[in-house]
C-alpha cells in the first residue's frame, strides 16, 4: 500500500498492519522522532530519544556499590526463587547447593546421592569412588538402593558382568554403617 510520509512528505510502501498500530506512518525512524519534538515533551528528552531510540531508560544508573548491595540482598536463600538449594542437573540427577563442600562443582553443586553415602559412612566420599544404584534409577536415592565402588573401573567391570549375567542382584553396602 502507497503511503505519504506525514514529515518529509515521500511517498512511500509499507504493509497495511503499519497502519492500524499508530494513527501515522513514516517513512523511517528519523521522521517519527522529528514528529516527537512536536508532541508535549520536553525538547531535550526528544533530541535524546532521537539519538538513541532503543534507549528506554532516560533515569540514573545505578552505582556498582548499589549493585552489589542488590546483588547480595536477592541473592541465595534471600532470593524470592530459593527451592531449598535443590535443582535437577541436565543429566538428571538431583544436586544440592553446598559451597562449603570440598567437591563441590564450579556451581558450588554436590550429586544428592553422594551426599547420602557420605552422610552415612560418616566421612567424605574421595573422587574416585563410584555411587551406583541398585534400581538404575537416577531419582531414587534411598540408601538401600545405592553402593559404593572403590573406582570407576570396579563399577565398569560390575556393569560388564550385569551384561553378560544379567540375573546378578546387589546388596546395598551402605546398610553395614548403619
Amino acid at each position: 500500500m502507497l503511503y505519504i510520509c506525514p514529515i518529509c512528505r515521500i511517498e512511500f510502501k509499507a504493509k497495511p498492519s503499519r497502519q492500524r498500530r499508530s494513527k501515522e506512518v513514516f517513512c523511517s525512524t528519523e521522521c517519527y522522532h522529528k514528529s516527537m519534538v512536536n508532541t508535549k515533551r520536553p525538547a531535550e528528552i526528544c533530541k535524546r530519544i532521537s539519538e538513541n531510540h532503543s534507549r528506554h531508560f532516560l533515569g540514573k544508573a545505578h552505582t556498582e556499590e548499589a549493585k552489589e548491595k542488590n546483588r547480595i540482598a536477592h541473592s541465595g536463600t534471600n532470593s524470592k526463587c530459593w527451592k531449598g538449594g535443590k535443582r535437577t542437573a541436565a543429566d538428571g540427577y538431583i544436586c544440592i547447593y553446598k559451597p562449603d563442600h570440598p567437591f563441590a562443582n564450579s556451581a558450588s553443586l554436590v550429586a544428592e546421592h553422594r551426599l547420602i553415602a557420605e552422610t552415612i559412612i560418616r566421612r567424605f566420599l574421595k573422587p574416585e569412588e563410584v555411587v551406583h544404584r541398585i534400581d538404575k534409577n537416577i531419582k531414587n536415592n534411598s540408601p538401600d538402593n545405592l553402593y559404593i565402588f572403590g573406582s570407576a573401573s570396579a563399577h565398569t567391570k560390575f556393569h560388564s558382568l550385569l551384561r553378560k549375567y544379567p540375573h546378578i542382584t546387589l546388596i546395598s553396602n551402605l546398610s553395614s554403617y548403619c
